[in-house]
């Protein structure tokens, strides 16, 4: 098979397309696409989070097969939810969120800073920077809100919905901070 290299240059879409399809057509995805989402949600932390999938005496490429083959056969959202965070993977939600996303993004949303900002912000009542209690209901609450905070859009478009107007609330603070720094000068 020839790579053409162009589509790592959009992660995103290469992930959302090409990974997300052949995990459903093989029944999972080999070390390389795993680690793209890995990659893709916290570069910083990418062989932290690889090296908990991996068992004594497996290589990468084992243990992402294996790890992705078990998540397809999970057969219900809460199912895959407890085996990517359960033990012994022990995922945190972000890089779980993530994974899940990308595989199952009808089912799953990200769950991370922007979109604790976004709920906060849109329900004053809600701040999911402190999880509590199940992990799993605390999670589905959390799409609910996503859900319901949002425009009537597929899911994977509430993320990026969300995304967007994280980055717009960025964009502002840089003017604002801007402006003062030209107001001292």
């Amino acid at each position: 098979m020839k790579i053409d290299f162009r589509d790592y240059y959009n992660l995103e879409n290469y992930l959302f397309n090409d990974v997300n399809q052949r995990f459903h057509n093989q029944g999972y995805i080999d070390h390389k696409d795993f680690h793209c989402i890995l990659v893709w949600k916290a570069n910083r932390a990418k062989y932290k989070n690889a090296a908990k999938i991996i068992k004594n005496g497996e290589t990468y490429e084992e243990a992402a097969i294996s790890f992705t083959k078990e998540l397809y056969k999970c057969n219900s959202p809460e199912n895959r939810f407890k085996f990517t965070v359960g033990k012994p993977f022990n995922f945190l939600l972000p890089t779980a969120s993530a994974i899940l996303t990308v595989l199952y993004p009808k089912e799953f949303t990200v769950y991370d800073y922007r979109a604790c900002e976004f709920i906060k912000d849109k329900n004053k009542e809600k701040d999911y920077n402190k999880i509590s209690g199940d992990l799993w209901t605390f999670y589905s609450n959390f799409i609910n809100d996503v859900i319901l905070l949002t425009p009537d859009l597929p899911l994977r478009e509430k993320d990026k919905y969300i995304w967007g107007w994280s980055f717009k609330q960025d964009l502002d603070k840089a003017e604002k901070n801007l402006m003062e720094i030209l107001k001292i000068n």
